[in-house]
């Protein structure tokens, strides 16, 4: 490169730079307005979708900073080559700032901890020893291009292969009575089946119907149920068949592996969301029946982990963001995020005496992050803030309850469709 073609370089660099600072300073000013409000209404949705998508925006900013300073950097490396004397370039301060404006409230979970389980415990007490790291994002694998490099190519036939059979979706519409049914039936007979046969229990056996798997196939996805009449205890009563269907069964470390995916149509970025879900609390089924407990908490701290990333910090730092779904289907996913933590972890816990906990907010003074029990992330999200008062769920400022309030969006939306069906029939 010439001189002149390094100095437009770095303007355009400049200019770049100068942009995002703009945009940044906007947002900072957009976010401090929207964390100020104090009071629940119903306008309150607006405007927590609007800080999730200010707080995704800063961080695309923080990675295009990061994208700059690396071009700063190999023009310094050009213009040392032409011995050319380059004025002191910015650090971008601006980053350093936009980035402790998020992470400082909003932290990156990761590594995670583990030490006796004991009321009151508390994570920095010494008694808690460090484990080993673990990854904190469930993010979509992205496409990678793999170079084989041969010294002497040899061309060999290609062998022939036979395509694997597409399988056909089951569930694909929700509101089609012969899609839902036939989900239902793959349900029982991949799942639930196995569970009656090895339970042999006529009470179980009365409440695993297929009937019953399609209302809750239902309800799950915000549609009215079929086979009973919809009240303000329909939600709560398919919250129960679920958990008791495929939650709640088994005894000690012989738990059944359930797909709570399969309840949503398949392909869907819904069955997607549980799916990752399913895979962490089947691991844990299966190293507690196979009396692994190094495997077991390393699933319990990828499982607080992404609770956290996700509904705590929603999706801010990577993984999945649950409030980007349509809101009446919030509280289900919910469920099947957390339905399964009391049999299949909390029960654990403290039966061997443990505690896992997880990194979560940072302290700019000390450096470090907080470490919060895996138990008490989950607390919080079922009543705003844990127990011990350890950590909490916030929203533009204030503390919520994410299963009272993802409780009323579907209630709500269920109500109208019961008041149309009313007055359809009417």
């Amino acid at each position: 490169m010439t001189r002149e073609e390094i100095n437009e370089r770095y303007a355009v660099l400049e200019s770049r730079e100068n942009l995002l600072n703009l945009e940044a300073e906007d947002l900072e000013k957009e976010l401090a307005n929207l964390t100020e409000l104090k009071s629940i209404s119903k306008l309150k949705k607006a405007e927590l979708k609007r800080e999730v998508e200010i707080r995704r925006r800063l961080e695309e900013i923080n990675d295009g900073y990061a994208e700059i300073q690396e071009e700063y950097e190999a023009l310094d490396e050009e213009a040392q080559k032409l011995e050319i004397e380059v004025k002191e370039k910015k650090n971008s301060k601006r980053r350093g700032k936009v980035f402790a404006g998020v992470a400082i409230v909003l932290a990156i979970a990761g590594a995670f901890a583990v030490g006796r389980y004991a009321k009151g415990t508390k994570c920095s007490s010494k008694e808690v020893k460090p484990s080993k790291s673990i990854s904190s994002t469930t993010e979509m694998p992205k496409a990678t291009e793999e170079v084989i490099v041969t010294a002497t190519p040899v061309v060999t036939q290609a062998p022939t292969s036979t395509p694997e059979p597409t399988v056909a979706s089951v569930l694909v519409d929700v509101t089609n009575a012969k899609d839902v049914k036939n989900a239902a039936e793959r349900i029982m007979t991949e799942d639930v089946n196995a569970i009656i046969s090895a339970e042999n229990d006529q009470q179980y056996t009365d409440l695993a119907t297929a009937e019953n798997i399609e209302d809750i196939i239902r309800v799950v996805n915000a549609e009215l149920p079929e086979y009973s009449e919809y009240d303000d205890f329909t939600i709560g009563e398919t919250v129960n068949k679920m958990s008791d269907i495929f939650v709640n069964r088994g005894l000690e470390n012989n738990l059944y592996p359930v797909e709570l995916s399969k309840l949503y149509p398949d392909d869907s970025k819904e069955a997607e969301y549980v799916a990752s879900y399913d895979e962490v609390y089947n691991n844990i089924a299966k190293y507690r029946a196979e009396g692994n407990v190094d495997g077991v908490i390393e699933q319990v701290g990828v499982l607080g982990s992404k609770l956290y990333n996700e509904w705590h910090l929603a999706g801010l730092y990577g993984g999945y963001n649950p409030f980007l779904f349509p809101e009446e289907e919030q509280y289900f996913l919910l469920q099947c995020a957390t339905s399964r933590f009391s049999n299949y972890v909390r029960e654990y816990l403290e039966s061997n005496d443990l505690t896992v906990c997880i990194e979560t907010c940072y302290n700019p003074e000390t450096q470090e992050y907080k470490l919060v029990e895996v138990r008490d992330i989950f607390e919080a999200m079922y009543m705003g803030t844990s127990k011990n008062g350890e950590i909490s769920v916030w929203r533009s400022g204030e503390v919520i309850n994410l299963f009272g309030e993802t409780y009323q969006d579907l209630k709500h939306v269920l109500d109208e469709k019961a008041e149309i069906n009313v007055k359809t029939l009417g």
